[in-house]
């Protein structure tokens, strides 16, 4: 049989897959969303609990990129002063119009519309990167809007508390009609300056103008004879999967439990609570204001 699968099946699948393989004592790489609803996630996350000496993870490619984790060092030892405000913003024209069979559009499916499937890669982010905001949020307030469908928005307009007192504001749509490229982001406000951080670098800007820069590192990790080659998220947590499958039990090599897959636990419960915390609104006008919104706040 297999050392171990990537599960790129439907959502409502995942589960009964990564039983299927944890079980088994196969190494699994699943596919985001874990689970389209709060209690399949609770349900995924007993999973891997009962199943802990199996390696885990989940694929927020943007979140495990290796620039994310020096940043997240760098405002855990306090080098840029402390935090006051914090965006994670989501922009995007991938569904300006509802496309008829889609299955990001039937929720019994996909969960949710451009939260779930796009503003979940800011929120990653910010959760990866930013130790105070690395648990669920204990308050949402906020909108979601929808420009064509009754049950799955296209706009998200929130406002996420966390218990250190961090208060986090998201913006996301994935509806513009005059944006081509994605854009995620998420804008630091410190007391050492301005960061912004995305998928393949962050940027700092102190208040007497100096830039600081860190980018993805050039190797795989400093591994003996690795090529030179940008090491993005998606290759650590593809390396990880295979240094998973290569460890032979029994050699006294236990899988240690995955920080990625503790974080997209903690991403993906705090998406569920933007749902439950939000109101939901028709407002074909919301995807101009939330990109509007972000380009005024930009740093």
């Amino acid at each position: 049989g297999p050392d171990a699968v990537i599960l790129a099946a439907p959502t409502p699948t995942r589960y009964s897959l990564a039983r299927m393989c944890l079980e088994r004592g196969v190494a699994v790489l699943a596919e985001r969303p874990l689970a389209a609803t709060s209690e399949g996630l609770a349900a995924f996350r007993h999973l891997t609990e009962r199943n802990s000496g199996t390696y885990c993870s989940a694929s927020y490619q943007m979140a495990a990129a290796p620039h994310v984790g020096r940043l997240r060092d760098r405002l855990s030892r306090g080098d840029l002063g402390k935090l006051k405000s914090a965006r994670a913003v989501a922009l995007g024209s991938q569904m300006p119009v509802p496309t008829p069979g889609l299955w990001e559009l039937d929720k019994s499916k996909s969960g949710g519309g451009c939260l779930m499937h796009f503003g979940a890669h800011a929120l990653a982010l910010l959760q990866a990167a930013v130790p105070d905001a690395a648990v669920p949020p204990a308050k949402v307030t906020g909108m979601l809007s929808s420009s064509f469908l009754p049950d799955i928005e296209d706009t998200v307009e929130a406002s996420l508390e966390f218990p250190q007192g961090l208060r986090v504001e998201l913006l996301c749509t994935w509806s513009l009609t005059d944006r081509h490229e994605s854009f995620v982001e998420v804008h630091l406000e410190l007391e050492g300056g301005r960061v912004r951080l995305g998928p393949s670098q962050w940027e700092l800007r102190t208040a007497s103008g100096s830039v600081e820069q860190d980018s993805d590192a050039p190797d795989l990790g400093g591994a003996p004879g690795a090529p030179e080659l940008g090491m993005s998220g998606q290759r650590v947590l593809h390396r990880a999967l295979a240094r998973a499958a290569l460890t032979t039990p029994g050699d006294g090599a236990v899988p240690r439990p995955s920080e990625a897959l503790r974080l997209a636990m903690v991403t993906e419960e705090t998406l569920h609570r933007i749902y439950r915390g939000c109101t939901f609104n028709s407002d074909s006008k919301a995807p101009d204001r939330v990109a509007h919104r972000a380009a005024e706040a930009s740093p």
